[in-house]
């Protein structure tokens, strides 16, 4: 036994005051980059004067050094995607007039610096993802005009559209047509097709209804894959885009995610579980190269388990338990293509780049 150990849990406990909380940094969201050798996240740190956190974009590298902030921001940043060749970041950032008040696509280079203004959105955007040849940015955003009158109680949703715009270009253009909700979507490995969480209704209630579809990239008509009763997210494409995985629960509020993963081909038809009866809840998947497992992460208990489901067979091989990934709601990881190496949230160390061989090398 260690003599110099507290000899009781209260000689651990440190007073809680408000300058503590105020001290706080939180890492969120961290996105590893394609080479798997830089990790990109965001910081958040309370400012002076200030009655909300400041989100900011940084990086550090995976193989140790210290972690640098890659842009100067003095306003809210948020939701680091890196591009597929890995040589920029992809952000949102609400500079304030300039940006109308609401968070606008930015491109900043792997190496930090001045960030480039992609387009002028005016509702702003939001849950941006790279098109897998890195042709093109996807992002949500909502229609129409934002009510004026007050009081807001009775006032009508907007929908949630999905659009994309080129890295080079300024002019962003529509995938989903107007009078419909996209709540979630992910890219087809040929960036041709996106799959989406959808609803007719732009209502928080009209989420539990949604269903699966498929759109071009070029946009136009959502094709429905599925008749659902339960909800879906955590879209994970086959390589060869013959495939989509996709967590499915039944949930009490959008983005607590956890239940089965299942499958369902790109024509559509019945899903398949492959996890019946699985002692976790899994809230996160993505193939491995060779086609015929998942890699997942999920709710295990009080805490969270990585492991492998076999897309044949069910089989299923736990490969971290006692461990807690992602943020407060969602247990997830951020993974090389090869998915040999991903980068989580943790409790206590906040973000750590772990490698791991699924694929048995």
């Amino acid at each position: 036994m260690n003599e110099d150990a507290p000899s009781t849990p209260t000689a651990r406990l440190q007073p809680f005051t408000v300058e503590t909380f105020a001290s706080l940094r939180l890492p969120t969201d961290p996105q590893m980059a394609p080479d798997g050798a830089s990790v990109a996240f965001v910081l958040n740190d309370w400012i002076p004067e200030r009655p909300t956190a400041r989100g900011r974009i940084w990086a550090v590298e995976t193989d140790g050094g210290e972690p640098r902030p890659l842009t100067a921001g003095s306003k809210d940043e948020g939701s680091p995607r890196w591009s597929p060749d890995g040589r920029q970041l992809a952000f949102t950032a609400n500079h304030g007039a300039e940006d109308r008040d609401r968070p606008q696509l930015y491109l900043v280079a792997r190496a930090g610096g001045e960030p480039r203004r992609v387009c002028l959105v005016a509702n702003g955007v939001g849950d941006v993802q790279w098109a897998p040849d890195g042709g093109r940015i996807a992002f949500l955003s909502l229609d129409g005009e934002e009510p004026s009158s007050e009081p807001k109680l009775n006032e009508p949703a907007r929908h949630r559209r999905l659009w994309t715009v080129r890295p080079e270009s300024d002019t962003p253009e529509p995938v989903t047509p107007a009078g419909l909700t996209v709540w979630r979507y992910a890219w087809s490995p040929k960036s041709d097709a996106i799959a989406v969480w959808y609803t007719a209704g732009p209502y928080e209630s009209d989420w539990y209804r949604g269903q699966i579809g498929v759109v071009p990239a070029a946009g136009g008509a959502v094709r429905q894959l599925t008749q659902l009763t339960r909800q879906a997210d955590a879209f994970a494409w086959s390589l060869d885009g013959t495939r989509l995985a996709f967590v499915q629960g039944e949930w009490s509020d959008r983005g607590l995610v956890g239940g089965d993963i299942c499958v369902i081909p790109r024509e559509g038809g019945t899903p398949r579980n492959l996890t019946p009866g699985i002692e976790c809840s899994p809230s996160w998947c993505r193939w491995l190269p060779d086609g015929t497992r998942l890699l997942y992460a999920g709710w295990d208990g009080v805490s969270s388990q990585i492991g492998l489901v076999d897309a044949g067979t069910g089989e299923r091989t736990a490969l971290s338990r006692d461990f807690v990934v992602g943020d407060r709601g969602w247990p997830r990881v951020s993974a090389t293509n090869d998915l040999r190496r991903f980068v989580t949230q943790h409790a206590e160390e906040r973000h750590r780049a772990r490698r791991a061989s699924p694929g048995g090398g």
